[in-house]
């Protein structure tokens, strides 16, 4: 008899909290869209290129290019790369987003 009622009690406060969880993330969500520019900045680690396709050539120049809300930015050019595993950056790009 008394089980059955603390139950039921316990699965209410569940529901609750869930509701509660819901409508936190619900909000936070509605905070990224409300932004404005300037409040914020992408970064972006780039350590390695594996697998750099050469096509035909002995070597290549390799780069990355990073667009991010209408702005772009890349790393520097590693020179004179052959048809090795991987090639190491290891550089941090951060990005303001633009209006």
């Amino acid at each position: 008899m008394f089980g059955a009622k603390e139950e039921e009690e316990k699965k209410e406060e569940g529901e609750e909290e869930n509701e509660e969880q819901e409508e936190d993330e619900a909000g936070a969500g509605s905070k990224v869209t409300s932004m404005k520019a300037g409040e914020y900045v992408l970064h972006v680690l780039v350590e390695t290129g594996k697998n750099v396709d050469l096509e035909g050539e002995d070597t290549v120049d390799p780069m990355v290019k990073i667009s991010f809300m209408g702005r772009s930015k890349e790393t520097t050019a590693k020179n004179d790369i052959g048809r090795i595993s991987q090639v190491e950056w290891d550089e941090h790009i951060f990005i303001e987003p633009g209006e």
